[in-house]
């Protein structure tokens, strides 16, 4: 079962889509966080969209776009939140082993409502 703590969300719609999908998920485990967490890096403040931490997934963080266009840029968006969390994570020495991070980071973008998905078949874009 998925516990679910909400925070502040400008993805109101998008964001309920999410909650719900992950309330029917009874063969998964582990806390959805939707609107946290809120680092803090040199260029400061980075808001989550979403994070689901669970012991059969590790963590993956979840981009929300809300409304019907992906972004462009969506690939750049996951490689950034994907390197501000793991940089976040290499300081505490109890999760490194050796130099590698210990903990599988998985980033996926959450796009209900978008028409212009890219289509990829086995890596594989048309």
């Amino acid at each position: 079962m998925i516990e679910i703590i909400k925070g502040s969300t400008q993805k109101p719609i998008s964001s309920k889509q999410l909650i719900d999908l992950f309330s029917n998920a009874r063969d998964l485990n582990g806390l959805l966080y939707v609107g946290y967490p809120i680092f803090s890096t040199p260029e400061g403040r980075y808001p989550i969209d979403a994070i689901l931490i669970s012991p059969q997934k590790g963590v993956i963080l979840i981009h929300i776009v809300e409304g019907r266009n992906l972004p462009e840029d969506y690939q750049d968006i996951q490689d950034d939140v994907y390197n501000k969390l793991e940089a976040k994570l290499r300081n505490h020495k109890m999760l490194m082993n050796g130099r590698k991070l210990d903990v599988p980071i998985s980033v996926l973008t959450f796009a209900p409502a978008a028409i212009n998905l890219p289509v990829k078949i086995y890596g594989v874009s048309p």
